[in-house]
């Protein structure tokens, strides 16, 4: 009689010990996907604030280009810095398409409406202040672009991941952090 309560004891006891290898097993995984899923969103983000340092310097240096003395070397400066944010736009879709996987159809959705929105050209000719124009461009798209960021952020639940960072550090708590 002992036998068998010893075995099922120890049936018992043997399932939960699988029980929990396969709970950890899942546990890992999804931290592993996390991971990867941070460090997709991560680049992107990168890649966003390389275009607006870019928006950064063609702010600077329109100004300079577009009244100085040697008129046709500005516009080929003004075509440089042109090429230089298509070339950042060509970063970001090539990020957003090798790292797909980890992002919302939504997101991507988004992200590629903005992305459309950086291609065109200011018309020098028929424009009253074009200084003012790219300011007014450079301001709409600086804004568009921290709020994709923010989104993005939200996404993947960062601030929550911080709050509860903080609460465990608060706490002494190192173990998991993630």
């Amino acid at each position: 009689m002992h036998d068998w309560i010893t075995i099922l004891i120890s049936v018992i006891a043997l399932g939960f010990s699988v029980a929990a290898y396969f709970r950890g097993r899942n546990i890992d995984l999804q931290n592993q996907v996390y991971l990867k899923k941070l460090e997709a969103y991560s680049d992107v983000i990168g890649e966003f604030f390389k275009l607006l340092k870019i928006l950064g310097d063609v702010r600077d240096e329109a100004e300079e280009l577009i009244t100085g003395d040697k008129a046709f070397m500005n516009i080929v400066k003004l075509n440089e810095l042109g090429d230089k944010i298509d070339f950042e736009i060509d970063q970001i879709h090539k990020e957003i398409g090798l790292r797909s996987i980890y992002f919302s159809e939504e997101l991507i959705a988004e992200i590629m409406n903005y992305l459309d929105t950086l291609y065109g050209e200011i018309d020098m000719k028929n424009s009253e202040n074009p200084i003012e124009d790219i300011n007014s461009i450079i301001d709409f798209q600086t804004q568009e672009l921290e709020k994709l960021i923010t989104k993005m952020r939200n996404e993947i639940g960062l601030n929550e991941m911080n709050r509860k960072l903080l609460k465990r550090v608060e706490k002494g708590d190192f173990k998991n952090l993630i």
